[in-house]
């Protein structure tokens, strides 16, 4: 079970502080944060490519500025009005993750990088961000305590200019033995769990 959350950029302050780097309010300003990185032999940022579920992370995380253009965006996007193609935001966004590989800035190994390798990656400064939830710091200081993980900071990915936090679903996964004995009880439980009043509780 995962509750309400969102999706930015984890980086080491110390690391950004050695190289006279600030926080990026812009693609262009991102572009130069990474291509320092870069030059000093750190690969700016750690992207498991080979999980599909994670790279379209990047594009919908630039909803705020999305929704600045377009007050409607969600209503139009939901009715079909309209499609995530229409949406300039969206289609920027993927030009400009597709021109960060071009740059190099996920390293040479982007599309055989999975989600279980990021902890170490981040925690030995081989790469100098990565795209995660607010809690996954917590993670790596628990898997690497010298990393000093737990003082780390984040940032909106500011692709499209982006500055605003993008916060996507929470989540919900149960599952049950087929032998069970139980399985009318579970059901029950699972209609309640589903209820539509509980499912607005929940989230």
């Amino acid at each position: 079970l995962f509750s309400v959350d969102g999706w930015g950029l984890l980086y080491n302050p110390e690391l950004f502080s050695k190289y006279g780097l600030q926080i990026p309010k812009t693609y262009a300003d991102f572009v130069q944060v990474c291509q320092t990185l870069l030059d000093n032999g750190v690969i700016p940022i750690y992207e498991n490519g080979k999980d599909g579920w994670h790279s379209p992370i990047w594009v919908t995380e630039v909803t705020p500025k999305a929704l600045k253009t377009n007050p409607k965006l969600f209503e139009q996007l939901n009715s079909g009005e309209i499609k995530y193609s229409d949406v300039p935001e969206f289609r920027t966004a993927l030009e400009q993750l597709a021109d960060m590989n071009k740059k190099g800035f996920f390293g040479k190994n982007v599309l055989s990088n999975d989600w279980d390798h990021g902890y170490e990656a981040i925690a030995t400064g081989k790469y100098g961000m990565i795209l995660v939830y607010t809690s996954y710091q917590q993670e790596v200081a628990k898997k690497f305590p010298d990393s000093k993980a737990d003082t780390w900071k984040m940032f909106p990915i500011p692709l499209a200019d982006n500055t605003g936090f993008g916060v996507s679903a929470g989540g919900e996964v149960q599952v049950v033995s087929k032998t069970t004995k139980h399985m009318d009880e579970i059901r029950q439980y699972w209609e309640f769990l589903m209820r539509d009043d509980n499912v607005r509780a929940y989230y």
